[in-house]
């Protein structure tokens, strides 16, 4: 349990343009793990989203996989995970990127806009822990 906890710790993030990417991104967006919401889908009768074009991408990377946090300069809109993570992980990788982001930059102001639901609570949880601290 350490161990592993000692290697989320271990955590290299970046900002890419998106175009830089596409590379990467290509692969990691099979029509199994994109999720559309339009109309009364999960009970909504309507739902209002950017459409903003994402343009760049933060890159997280640990030991063993890689995770891409899309952004669209004003906030998280999707979060590609690399393998199976779990809630708890998630988390910690969201607030090791969220930290990265406030130490190396003057925007102090972060938001996200994840349609996916354990994501966004997840990003909720993280935003609220870090304020508080």
């Amino acid at each position: 349990m350490l161990i592993h906890l000692l290697t989320l710790s271990l955590q290299i993030n970046s900002l890419f343009h998106i175009s830089d990417i596409t590379q990467l991104l290509k692969p990691r967006f099979s029509s199994n793990k994109i999720i559309t919401v339009y109309g009364d889908s999960f009970g909504f009768d309507a739902m209002i989203v950017s459409s903003q074009l994402p343009t760049h991408a933060i890159l997280s990377f640990e030991s063993n996989r890689m995770h891409i946090f899309i952004h669209d300069c004003e906030c998280i809109t999707n979060c590609i995970w690399d393998g199976n993570v779990i809630y708890d992980e998630k988390k910690q990788i969201i607030n090791n990127m969220m930290e990265w982001w406030y130490n190396g930059t003057d925007n102090k102001l972060f938001n996200h806009r994840v349609v996916k639901y354990e994501d966004g609570i997840a990003f909720t949880e993280v935003l609220k822990e870090l304020k508080c601290n």
